[in-house]
């Protein structure tokens, strides 16, 4: 009886060291540290994502604290972390890394200014440049004015912007003059 207490105690025993190994092993695995800084500021930067791409193609990552502070586990050998952030330029960072090593580095990202482009305008059949446009125009569609239920053209025009009806007779943006007739 004896015997069998104790091959069930070795069992448990080898079952709590495995777990044990499983559990405490990867606490000893390699760390990247540090904190996130704009570089005109110097103010932490929270939010930013850090990330790198594992050997099976996957993506692994964390996220800055409120601090700017991360730390990530990454593998053993070389890596290339990934720090990205709205309005920032992206920084990739190469590393090299022993087993159970922590380092620690700073990174410094800079203001990305994006300029947009033109806004083209279709005035017509054709698109065109905002510059070569040289009058204003708004469309109307049938099914807009079948929407408004009109009772009469004045109606679905003084709902227009810049369309004035004043007895039957429109003004196109403040125009100092009448067009008379083209109400009736």
């Amino acid at each position: 009886m004896r015997i069998i207490i104790k091959k069930i105690t070795m069992k448990k025993l080898y079952v709590i060291a495995l777990l044990l190994t499983i559990l405490v092993v990867p606490a000893f695995g390699q760390t990247m540290k540090g904190y996130v800084y704009d570089q005109e500021t110097n103010e932490p930067l929270a939010g930013v994502n850090i990330t790198y791409k594992r050997l099976t193609g996957e993506t692994d990552g964390t996220v800055s604290n409120a601090d700017g502070f991360y730390q990530i586990s990454v593998p053993a050998g070389g890596v290339d972390l990934l720090f990205s952030y709205i309005g920032y330029e992206n920084e990739m960072v190469p590393i090299v890394i022993n087993r159970n090593e922590t380092k620690t580095r700073d990174i410094r990202m800079r203001v990305k200014a994006n300029l947009l482009g033109d806004v083209v305008v279709s005035a017509g059949r054709f698109e065109q440049k905002l510059s070569d446009v040289t009058v204003s125009m708004d469309l109307l569609k049938a099914e807009d004015i079948s929407k408004q239920a009109p009772t009469d053209l004045s109606t679905t025009l003084n709902a227009m912007p810049g369309v004035d009806i004043n007895d039957k007779q429109p003004s196109i943006r403040g125009g100092n003059g009448w067009t008379y007739g083209v109400g009736s």
